[in-house]
């Protein structure tokens, strides 16, 4: 992950992911970045 992605990430609070089920319905779902950049760095 690099450029402008990671900088979202980075600065946001929240990301929206979305999964398809076996009937092809979409959900969303958040999940909070609070911790993503300590986390991405010490994986780096």
């Amino acid at each position: 992950m690099d450029g402008d992605v990671l900088s979202a990430f980075r600065k946001g609070l929240e990301v929206r992911v979305r999964v398809w089920t076996a009937r092809d319905k979409a959900v969303d779902f958040p999940v909070s970045l609070y911790g993503f950049t300590a986390a991405y760095e010490r994986l780096s």
